[in-house]
């Protein structure tokens, strides 16, 4: 019966015309969509900074050494941050430079929960206000939901928390202002 199920969706999909389909403001309007699209980018770009950073202060020279993604391609953001925070203080005699790496431990972890904040939540066009919605827990312990409105100049300030804690960390990693910074 599941597999009838399967291969008859396997089947309508094949004839739709992906080409001329039009996506336009679905599920959600246009500008929205950009900005969540460039928060999980922005994101992605952090978290593989991150690791780069635990593996740069954990001695691995080549960041294409097999052996990094061996090490740390099964870890999540946290045991990242967790790591990060364990090699800046085993190096901070050495390395004066890391003397700020709590509060870019502290940058990090906010800009996660920004993030999180926003791509954890179910975003829908709000169909009576004409904006868009999104279904956050407001209480996790009953399980109740409620929804709020999301703007985009929210979802604009999370790329900036994103963005400005990169650039926290990589101050602290390599010790000087990253160069042509666009934002």
């Amino acid at each position: 019966m599941a597999l009838d199920n399967a291969a008859r969706v396997k089947r309508d999909m094949a004839k739709i015309d992906v080409e001329t389909l039009n996506l336009k403001d679905w599920p959600a309007p246009e500008a929205y969509l950009v900005e969540v699209g460039r928060i999980a980018l922005v994101w992605r770009r952090l978290e593989t900074f991150v690791c780069n950073s635990v593996a740069n202060l954990a001695g691995l020279e080549n960041l294409e050494d097999p052996k990094m993604y061996s090490v740390f391609a099964d870890r999540n953001f946290q045991e990242n941050l967790a790591l990060l925070e364990r090699l800046c203080q085993q190096q901070l005699p050495q390395m004066p430079n890391l003397s700020s790496y709590q509060s870019v431990l502290e940058k990090l972890s906010r800009a996660e929960l920004d993030k999180n904040y926003y791509m954890n939540g179910s975003m829908r066009s709000d169909q009576i206000e004409g904006g868009v919605e999104m279904t956050v827990w407001a209480d996790e312990l009953t399980g109740k939901t409620t929804s709020v409105p999301v703007r985009l100049s929210e979802l604009k300030k999370v790329v900036l928390s994103l963005d400005d804690a990169q650039h926290e960390l990589y101050k602290l990693v390599c010790a000087l202002d990253r160069p042509g910074r666009r934002v």
